[in-house]
């Protein structure tokens, strides 16, 4: 079994990096916080030139026609670049879904929504699901454990929260689904769900990532009696810990992907669950430890790094209960 990068793979996520660092830099975003429509102007149809929507789509549709292992690593160059946006509904219908909606997600004209749910939960009670990015998005999908569904937004019932943990991840509480286009049945349904947290796990491994970069940054470049404080032991731990949490998190993620590419006898079932309990894990506790790192000024507005923490936790929220994880994973050993 190959467990590793193509050149083409690492080439195309040493492009996404120089696109998101010199197009889409953090600063520019936090502009947007708090708005309806985070996502920068242009920068839908920058990433859809990129081919970030297309990466796993056939050639013959105008896609790139590469593996999860490789929307897994673009992916984490976007989570390192917090991007904000419904990137992993857009590029799950570009691959999965054909007419349409796929070509306009490729081209950068369409945003698409998801939402993984029971439908019929979502229609009982009077605290419905709650939807990134919904506002401004053309379609929405809705994956059960049956069917995969299909809807115009402007046919959705919903209602924007007013305060959100991440400011730049507006939501929307869906109150209403209307009858929606089948375009699957359980097994996509299973391929959507298992795939969406594939592309979680791996924005939480960038978010790992830049966070672990942020903090050693700061630890060369702070001094405290007459040293960099990264000289100091406790401070090398914090940092040390944060290496191996974004190591084995990108480690298994890897692996996962290259289950599900067909590339070796492993089962997904086991491998995927374990990818997003590490990946998720280590994008959190990264975020926490690079604020601890930056002392006092760790908590203030002006830099990044409280909207790393931020932007982990809802990711984390988004594939579900840790516990729910860990037992997956004990279920399939």
């Amino acid at each position: 079994m190959h467990f590793g990068l193509s050149e083409d793979e690492e080439a195309f996520a040493e492009a996404i990096r120089r696109l998101c660092e010199e197009q889409l830099p953090i600063d520019a975003m936090t502009e947007r916080e708090g708005a309806d429509d985070v996502v920068m102007p242009g920068s839908w149809t920058l990433l859809a030139d990129a081919g970030v929507f297309g990466i796993r789509a056939p050639r013959r549709d105008g896609g790139l026609e590469l593996g999860t292992l490789a929307a897994a690593v673009v992916f984490e160059e976007l989570g390192r670049a917090l991007l904000p946006g419904p990137l992993i509904g857009t590029e799950l219908a570009a691959s999965l879904l054909g007419g349409p909606v796929s070509l306009g997600a490729r081209e950068g004209r369409r945003r698409v929504a998801l939402l993984v749910v029971s439908k019929e939960a979502a229609r009982s009670g009077a605290r419905g699901p709650l939807v990134e990015h919904l506002g401004v998005c053309d379609s929405l999908v809705v994956v059960d454990g049956e069917t995969v569904g299909l809807m115009e937004v402007s046919e959705v019932g919903a209602e924007r929260i007013a305060r959100t943990v991440d400011p730049l991840t507006p939501l929307w509480r869906v109150e209403e689904l209307p009858p929606s286009e089948v375009v699957g049945g359980p097994a996509e349904a299973r391929r959507w769900q298992v795939e969406s947290a594939v592309l979680a796990a791996s924005l939480c491994v960038g978010i790992a990532a830049a966070s672990l970069e942020m903090a050693v940054g700061y630890a060369k470049q702070r001094h405290q009696f007459g040293r960099p404080i990264g000289s100091f032991q406790a401070l090398k731990h914090i940092c040390a810990d944060m290496l191996v949490r974004v190591e084995e998190a990108r480690c298994a993620l890897w692996y996962a992907c290259a289950a599900l590419d067909g590339q070796g006898p492993e089962d997904p079932a086991l491998l995927v669950p374990a990818a997003v309990l590490l990946g998720t894990r280590a994008a959190e506790a990264n975020a926490r430890d690079c604020i601890q790192v930056h002392g006092g000024i760790g908590f203030t507005w002006e830099l990044p790094a409280h909207l790393y923490l931020k932007r982990a936790r809802t990711l984390s929220c988004s594939v579900g209960p840790r516990a729910a994880l860990a037992e997956a994973v004990a279920a399939a050993l």
